[in-house]
């Protein structure tokens, strides 16, 4: 199994087998999460002196809110997308109505609900990763997470398959339980109200953030940032507002993270607009996507009008095959159509990388620089090392 060969590899699978029975991992993990964050909750209330019925009202709240919401987005859209800042939100918001209309107070049950949220997303991604949904980008590096065919039955790009890969929601869910972990101590500490919400917001910000470049599924961009991207400035910036008029609690190091978060965007979008963007075009999600999806339809031989894989940036990829007595030679021919986007040697080798990182993963590879803006790239498959590999 091609999970076998990787430097690190995890047991993925969408579904479990428990007592002869089939149970959806990402789903089933949903509910342990849920249960898990909403015992954590009643017992945090009990310690720290809040209500345990007016916590419990809300961990059923939540609920009833993350299925409505899912449901009707799935109405509208005839898919079922689950997307974790707009959950958040929506059921942020169904809270505060909740308190507001019983005369609660707000702080203490916000921190709370925010709290049984990220453990649901903490315990949560590890679905994602085992369902193959939130996936990241090919990667050289040594650890990388691998899907197989089952996972593209259920919608895994199947150009992706056996490709290393970011385990971007393994990542996540480390960083989450470190984050929770600390948030419980400022809680059992009796910190202001309101600070867990302030350290929560701001740490999973920031971790969403810098992550987002590493997906690699299909998002809704808007100037080059994601969704998540601007809803986690927005919050951020939201929040710091509302410390600064006293809703929340004031921390210095909040104020200047949202600050240094706006000096990214700006910085990147002024890099973006000025600089060299070459490298973030090409290594966008959905180019990296298109280039798999057209490798997998180049033939190993030329026929007699070759195939080229023309990508929406105007790069050309033409693929040929030799089949030697000790080796195979797969070589790459590229080249630009767009005068705007030029092959230069570093997009040349950047391309070549992407090249080994789909399809030649365990191979060296030549580089050579022609005439006209033609670039060869030959990767080096020696066949009885294959053969040992796979026996």
């Amino acid at each position: 199994m091609y999970l076998l060969k990787t430097r690190f590899s995890i047991p993925l699978s969408p579904h479990w087998h428990i007592f002869g029975r089939t149970y959806n991992i990402f789903l089933l993990l949903g509910i342990v999460g849920f249960l898990l964050g909403s015992t954590l909750g009643v017992m945090l209330a009990y310690l720290t002196g809040l209500d345990v019925g007016i916590a419990i009202l809300i961990s059923v709240v939540a609920a009833l809110t993350f299925f409505t919401f899912a449901w009707l987005s799935k109405l509208f859209t005839g898919q079922e997308n689950i997307i974790y800042y707009r959950q958040e939100i929506a059921i942020v918001c169904t809270t505060l109505l909740v308190l507001y209309s019983l005369q609660q107070p707000i702080l203490p049950y916000l921190d709370l609900t925010l709290l049984g949220v990220g453990i649901l997303v903490c315990i949560g991604r590890w679905g994602c990763l085992s369902a193959g949904c939130c996936y990241g980008k090919p990667c050289s590096a040594k650890v990388g997470i691998c899907y197989q065919k089952t996972h593209a039955q259920r919608g895994f790009p199947v150009n992706y398959v056996g490709v290393k890969l970011w385990p971007v929601p393994l990542w996540e869910s480390i960083v989450l339980f470190i984050n929770i972990s600390i948030g419980v101590i400022l809680l059992l500490r009796h910190y202001l109200e309101g600070t867990f919400t302030i350290w929560y917001t701001t740490t999973y910000g920031v971790m969403r953030f810098g992550f987002e470049y590493l997906r690699g599924d299909a998002r809704p961009y808007l100037w080059h940032f994601s969704e998540a991207q601007w809803i986690t400035l927005g919050l951020l910036s939201l929040s710091s507002l509302l410390a600064h008029y006293g809703t929340l609690p004031y921390y210095a190091a909040h104020l200047w993270i949202t600050l240094g978060l706006w000096g990214v965007v700006i910085g990147s979008f002024l890099f973006y607009r000025f600089g060299d963007k070459q490298w973030l075009q090409l290594h966008g999600a959905k180019h990296l996507q298109e280039i798999a999806r057209g490798l997998a339809l180049l033939p190993e031989q030329p026929t007699a009008e070759v195939p080229l894989l023309v990508t929406s940036l105007g790069l050309t990829i033409s693929y040929g095959k030799i089949r030697q007595a000790t080796t195979n030679l797969h070589h790459y021919t590229l080249s630009s159509k767009n005068t705007t986007y030029r092959l230069t040697p570093q997009t040349s080798k950047q391309l070549a990388e992407i090249i080994r990182q789909l399809r030649h993963s365990a191979q060296t590879y030549q580089v050579k620089f022609g005439k006209k803006g033609i670039v060869q790239v030959i990767f080096i498959e020696k066949i009885e090392k294959t053969n040992e590999l796979n026996s």
